[in-house]
């Protein structure tokens, strides 16, 4: 299990020129905190509780009035990445949908996440890796 630990830590993402090392959500011995799990003891749950923070606080936010101005119909998804840094911010977001709009609006929702605290891994706070899909659903308008 360490060697798999080791060879997930040196994975990096290339981000304004420079190099930014982070370990993957779901690897990290602490995942990062949303001030919503601060009172939880269990790592699992504290995992679980902020990822689904962060699903709550984009439905929240994201702009649903989008999916209509573009024509948008059924389900889509807004496929999200990001780092959470050892300070606790986010940085090097990245997205994938059907629509570059959709896309500068997910980017634009995850940089408004409140602070976190940080992940640690190996008693020193790291940038932790996150990824999710925006899942929302779009009822069809009606034509006369």
């Amino acid at each position: 299990m360490k060697r798999l630990q080791h060879a997930l830590v040196n994975k990096r993402i290339q981000k304004d020129a420079t190099e930014i090392e982070k370990i993957p959500f779901n690897i990290v011995e602490v995942a990062p905190v949303h001030a919503d799990c601060i009172g939880l003891s269990e790592n699992n749950e504290r995992r679980e509780c902020t990822t689904n923070a962060i699903i709550n606080y984009t439905n929240k936010s994201f702009n649903t009035e989008l999916e209509n101005a573009l024509g948008l119909d059924g389900t889509n998804k807004v496929y999200v990445s990001f780092i959470i840094t050892s300070d606790g911010e986010i940085e090097a977001i990245r997205t994938r949908s059907v629509n570059p709009k959709l896309d500068e609006e997910a980017e634009r929702v995850i940089n408004l996440l409140p602070k976190f605290i940080p992940g640690r891994n190996e008693a020193k706070e790291v940038n932790v890796a996150h990824s999710l899909p925006i899942v929302f659903q779009v009822q069809g308008l009606k034509k006369d």
